[in-house]
């Protein structure tokens, strides 16, 4: 399920309790992510680059699953939707207005500009 959590503890461990690089079945070494939440809950699951610019304070929103005892997350990926808010797009749509008018030029008296040749440069 996915949830807004805010982080109070971030670790990163890419070491088990006896000092060995953790693995994964595959034998491909990986970093675990643990987070504390504000909530109270301790949660654990992969790091990658985005858990990476997490820190103390961030309210994030994750993928959390209960297995058993132990609460574990994923980031969610970008397809599943709600990434982008309504707000996001209107920045984006001004952002892409705004490129688009200082990269074509504008007409003068209803008259386009005159081309210039590449070898005037």
């Amino acid at each position: 399920m996915i949830e807004k959590v805010t982080i109070a503890r971030l670790s990163f461990l890419d070491k088990d309790k006896e000092g060995n690089p953790l693995k994964t079945k595959d034998g491909k070494p990986y970093t675990r992510c643990l987070l504390d939440t504000t909530d109270g809950r301790k949660m654990s699951g992969f790091s990658n680059p985005t858990a990476k610019t997490w820190q103390q304070g961030d309210e994030i929103e994750i993928d959390v699953e209960k297995n058993g005892e132990y609460w574990n997350f994923k980031t969610p990926k970008k397809e599943a939707g709600g990434s982008i808010n309504q707000e996001q797009l209107d920045r984006m749509e001004k952002m892409i207005t705004e490129l688009h008018r200082h990269m074509v030029p504008a007409q003068v008296n209803n008259k386009q500009p005159e081309a210039v040749e590449p070898d005037a440069f």
